[in-house]
This record gives structure tokens, sequence and C-alpha cells, in this order.
């Protein structure tokens, strides 16, 4: 079992939401509270589901949460993909920097599902 607070995927994850943390209160007021706000909560989800993954021992229960995070991550790049279809970043280049920070998280968690998936042991 690894401690979460040393996975790169925990602190690529904590850094996109600081970075969220201070874009979305730029929003226009009828963005800010709604879509801000499921763009924050779906972050902070996400950091819940690796803390989950790491702590849990038994795992069908980490596949079960990896599916999640998953989920949670794709929902993400929707809600931060419609911010920027409604030109909330303020820039195409503040877009990218989200964007390609979320392709990053991306890969490694898939990488980390695969890892799980073929895994035996249920404390690796």
């Amino acid at each position: 079992m690894s401690h979460y607070s040393k996975l790169p995927v925990y602190h690529d994850i904590f850094f996109l939401l600081k970075e969220l943390y201070t874009r979305v209160p730029n929003f226009s007021k009828q963005y800010k509270y709604f879509l801000g706000g499921q763009i924050i909560k779906i972050n902070v989800e996400m950091i819940e589901n690796v803390y989950q993954i790491s702590q849990s021992q038994i795992q069908k229960e980490r596949l079960e949460i990896m599916s999640k995070l998953i989920q949670n991550v794709e929902m993400l790049s929707l809600h931060i993909r419609i911010a920027q279809e409604l030109k909330l970043w303020g820039g195409d280049k503040k877009y990218l920097f989200l964007a390609e920070k979320l392709t990053d998280i991306k890969l490694q968690i898939e990488n980390w599902n695969k890892y799980l998936r073929k895994s035996n042991s249920p404390l690796n």
C-alpha cells in the first residue's frame, strides 16, 4: 500500500485543483457558481479517489474506485471543454495549459489502472 501523498498523480491533480481555484473565480457570475463549482467538485473527488485507491487493500474495491476516478477525469475534461467553448478561460493558452495537465493526469491514471488490473496481489 503506497502513501497517496507520494504519488505523482496526486501531486498533478492537486496542482490542477490549485490552478482551477485561481481561474474559476474569473468566470462570469452566470457560470462561476454552477459550472465552476462542478469543475472544482469533480477535481476534489479525483483527489479523494486517489486517496481511497491507495488506502484500500482489497483489489476489487481498488478497481471499482479506479473506475470512478476514470469517470471523474472524463467528466472534468468535459466540463473544462465546455468552459472553453463558452470562452471562460480568458484565452486559448490558458485552456491549452489545463488540457495538457489533464492529459498528463489521464496518462498516469491509465498506467495505474493497467498496473492494478494485471496485478494479482491485493496489497500492491
